[in-house]
């Protein structure tokens, strides 16, 4: 078997656990607009990736994982699957990748995502963790800054962590 058989042969066991993946979460209920925007943000983390040398050596990387995590928080589901698919096929087709190298990458990618979609389904999904049908538990992070043109105030920044409990109706 050739090397390139072999390749293309780990590509399509990763689109099996691809559907796997996706077989558990389902669509998920991310807006209409969420797909396109994901897209759009995998792609272009994956063109404009930082270059870094120490010495002889050269490290790349890109920030599409964060985008992908927003995702998971914001509603998992596979979705996420088909917009990194894309966003991620788009970007490799723009960077010229080789064939091959273009099947593998996505495969995996996508392989990757559904992976990581069922796993935020499986702990509860979006922001927070479901223990019974009417009752969640969730952290909140969030950035915060306050300027003012007085000479009185200081500007003040600053991170604010939370934790919010829910009981109520369940909406499943």
């Amino acid at each position: 078997m050739s090397a390139a058989a072999r390749v293309r042969l780990i590509a399509a066991g990763s689109l099996l656990l691809t559907a796997f993946g996706c077989s558990f979460t389902g669509w998920g209920s991310a807006s209409l607009l969420a797909l396109p925007l994901l897209a759009l943000a995998v792609a272009v983390t994956e063109i404009a990736v930082v270059h870094l040398s120490a010495g002889r050596q050269r490290f790349t990387f890109s920030l599409t994982e964060g985008a992908i995590g927003a995702a998971y928080v914001y509603a998992p589901g596979a979705w996420t699957v088909a917009a990194v698919t894309v966003g991620l096929l788009i970007a490799q087709i723009v960077r010229r990748q080789e064939r091959l190298k273009l099947e593998f990458n996505v495969c995996q990618f996508a392989a990757g995502t559904a992976l990581g979609a069922a796993m935020a389904h499986y702990v509860g999904g979006g922001v927070g963790y479901d223990f019974a049908d009417d009752f969640r538990v969730g952290v909140n992070a969030n950035y915060y800054g306050r300027t003012s043109n007085t000479v009185t105030f200081n500007h003040y920044n600053g991170l604010r962590v939370g934790a919010a409990i829910t009981y109520g109706l369940s909406t499943k």
